[in-house]
């Protein structure tokens, strides 16, 4: 039980900062991921052969060998930022403690 309460105490001394950095780290995600991923399916769309991506393509779409790549790329980048974000909660949580 001590252990509950002395992570209780951490995630309160560290609110305000631990909110401060999702925010600040949630927004320039947003706002340089999301155009990327948007750049990188459009440029999976556009080596698969199709001008555009609707219901009746997607399964040229999902046959073109580049697809699956682009597909890694984006898991890859997604992966890092959940790394990033787990390490500041961590970072946080870790100098809050010393």
């Amino acid at each position: 039980m001590k252990n509950l309460r002395d992570s209780i105490k951490l995630f309160r001394f560290n609110l305000l900062y631990t909110i401060l950095f999702e925010v600040i780290l949630k927004t320039v995600s947003f706002a340089v991921l999301l155009p990327l991923y948007f750049a990188i399916v459009n440029v999976a769309v556009k080596l698969s052969g199709i001008s555009y991506l609707s219901k009746e393509t997607a399964a040229r779409f999902f046959r073109a060998p580049s697809t699956y790549a682009f597909i890694f790329i984006i898991l890859m980048i997604a992966s890092a930022a959940i790394i990033i974000d787990f390490s500041g909660i961590s970072y946080a949580c870790s100098r809050a403690n010393r």
